[in-house]
């Protein structure tokens, strides 16, 4: 018996295993130009008015059948089906109110199959195509990244503004965590783990002018050597290829992230120019199985939305607060701005999350008019949040309470994973890339990744109960003042957050223990350690636990990259010049 898996245009399964009966996944309407469609067969077919009546289809490695169907009408229809070789079908329909199913099967082959179909006259009907194939499911890979994303601030996880609407639907169709914890509270070992699935205690990236070693594996890596084609598009500080990020990619377009000074990395609105890259990119790789990253910068300080967003969540402000509160050192902005200054300064952070997801949703309805949605696993991702004096610190790489740890996760894959789905078990950022690489069937070797899948739990499993995850801070070990349990090269970790089920465990730079109930605490304001000692006691041991392991896959440190003065200057600026070497 032979098993299949239903597959689109562009050559993208869904799965099978074993002798169990294919979960067809089928090709939406085929996006012919002019395609409309035919009231007699609305939901299977389409009346073909492109310039050509052709089809060009690209059918995956391995045994494979096409199926489509034909509706003649008011005259004779003929089916051409052509292969690198010649013909492969030539079929003539008569005219009526008939509908004929086709089916081709296709030799067996190491390489994607290109077919073109033409149906012609202009006026019949050709049904949507669907290519069977053996194998799994091999998706398109769609991550959408976001700078500085606090997970409180999206209308899915209960924010009571309506920031978000294009991200919102993802979660709706798709999988939510619930509860998601950042590796640490800044931009680029928050990646470099996100893009291995290792802590920083392991990957070693920890300064800012360290160069991403080149032993680590990344994800874009992975998927290049499993046939993806691997493109990004990025914007902001850290992401520029020189940093080592870009290993494994094809293309890596760190252009948005080349922006001068300190004043202009804040300032510079990017989420517009990373939506048309994404576009086009689409619109290029959509003949191909692909892995495409988009970096949406945005949400960074400085809060400076364009119109209309700059006025949308706060029309009524009189004041003279603005969103540039760290390049000019706004003396206002301190832990005792006034309430009402407060509050639009969030309302600008929360316009810049509007206009990146305003962008969002322009890639999402490119990816839906190419016929790709169906096929394509997207992701939605946060680096790290931003404080606004919740524990009297503003903006990131303070602290590790939740306003600059807990980020949003979104899984959407139509017909695998299950609408509105929610993990509610805590999970993290490194267990990005083997869910990613599970759900597309892309084998790993052993202990490769310390995140886990999160597949399981969203296809009726479920996760290890009190799994312990960590998120932690570093500091050159000359400026630490405590006693670092881990230490890598000249750094050492400062402070380490741990998270198992409800409880978490903070030890602060002053080497000061401190401990919540999240589930009743979720704002992290009351310290239970005096409280419930042995509770503390318990969660040492198990983070003592977890250190050991880590240390045992410790990456030596990548080596040191030169600076330009530009780039020193523009990190200095940003708030990081405790992460390079002094001048």
């Amino acid at each position: 018996m032979r098993c299949f898996c239903a597959v689109l245009l562009t050559g993208l399964a869904a799965c099978s295993g074993g002798a169990e009966p294919t979960k067809s996944l089928y090709a939406p309407d085929p996006p012919a130009v002019g395609a409309q469609a035919r009231r007699a067969h609305e939901t299977r077919a389409v009346e073909v008015r492109g310039p050509d009546g052709m089809f060009r289809v690209s059918a995956p490695a391995g045994s494979v059948r096409l199926e489509t169907g034909v509706g003649a009408a008011a005259e004779p229809a003929r089916l051409t089906i052509r292969g690198a070789d010649g013909v492969l079908l030539e079929r003539d329909f008569p005219a009526g109110d008939e509908w004929h199913d086709v089916a081709l099967d296709l030799p067996a082959s190491d390489a994607a199959v290109a077919l073109e179909i033409s149906l012609e006259p202009a006026g019949a009907a050709l049904g949507r195509l669907r290519v069977l194939a053996e194998g799994p499911l091999r998706p398109n890979v769609l991550l959408l990244t976001y700078d500085t994303l606090r997970a409180d601030h999206l209308s899915c996880y209960g924010y009571a503004r309506p920031t978000s609407p294009h991200i919102d639907s993802l979660a709706e169709d798709g999988l939510r965590c619930a509860r998601v914890l950042a590796q640490t509270n800044w931009t680029y070992p928050s990646y470099v783990s996100t893009l291995t699935g290792l802590y920083p205690e392991s990957h070693g990236v920890v300064r800012g002018d360290r160069k991403t070693p080149d032993a680590l594996v990344m994800l874009a890596e992975r998927l290049s050597q499993a046939g993806w084609a691997t493109e990004a598009h990025v914007s902001g500080t850290f992401t520029e290829a020189a940093t080592g990020i870009a290993q494994g990619f094809d293309r890596y377009d760190d252009s948005g992230s080349s922006v001068g000074e300190a004043k202009a990395a804040h300032m510079t609105v990017t989420s517009g120019r990373i939506a048309d890259a994404g576009i086009d990119a689409l619109e290029r790789l959509a003949g191909q199985r692909f892995f495409l990253m988009l970096h949406f910068f945005d949400p960074h300080q400085e809060y400076v939305p364009p119109p209309p967003y700059d006025t949308m969540f706060d029309p009524d402000y009189r004041g003279t607060m603005t969103g540039v509160v760290s390049l000019r050192q706004e003396p206002r902005w301190n832990p005792q701005v006034p309430r009402r200054d407060l509050e639009h300064v969030k309302a600008l952070y929360d316009g810049e999350i509007a206009f990146a997801d305003h962008h969002t949703g322009r890639v999402l309805a490119r990816l839906d008019e190419l016929g790709l949605a169906d096929t394509t696993l997207v992701i939605v991702h946060g680096d790290h949040g931003d404080g606004f004096f919740e524990h009297q610190k503003e903006g990131h790489s303070n602290t590790l309470f939740g306003e600059e740890t807990s980020t949003p996760l979104i899984f959407r894959l139509p017909r695998l994973l299950p609408a509105g789905t929610v993990i509610e078990q805590p999970v993290a950022n490194v267990d990005v890339a083997p869910t990613i690489l599970d759900i597309l069937g892309v084998p790993s070797e052993e202990g490769a990744f310390q995140g886990i899948s999160l597949l399981p739990a969203a296809t009726g499993g479920r996760l290890p109960r009190d799994r312990p995850l960590l998120s932690s801070a570093w500091l050159p070990t000359e400026h630490f003042p405590g006693q670092s349990a881990f230490i890598l090269g000249d750094m050492s970790r400062s402070e380490v957050a741990l998270i198992q089920g409800n409880w978490k465990l903070y030890r602060t730079w002053r080497d000061k223990w401190r401990l919540f109930n999240l589930s009743e605490d979720p704002g992290e304001r009351t310290d239970l350690a005096k409280r419930l000692p042995q509770r503390v006691e318990i969660l040492r041991r198990r983070l003592d636990g977890l250190d050991q392991r880590l240390r045992a896959r410790t990456t030596d440190p990548g080596a040191a990259r030169a600076l330009t003065e530009e780039e020193r200057e523009r990190i200095e600026g940003l708030g990081y010049a405790d992460t390079i070497e002094p001048r």
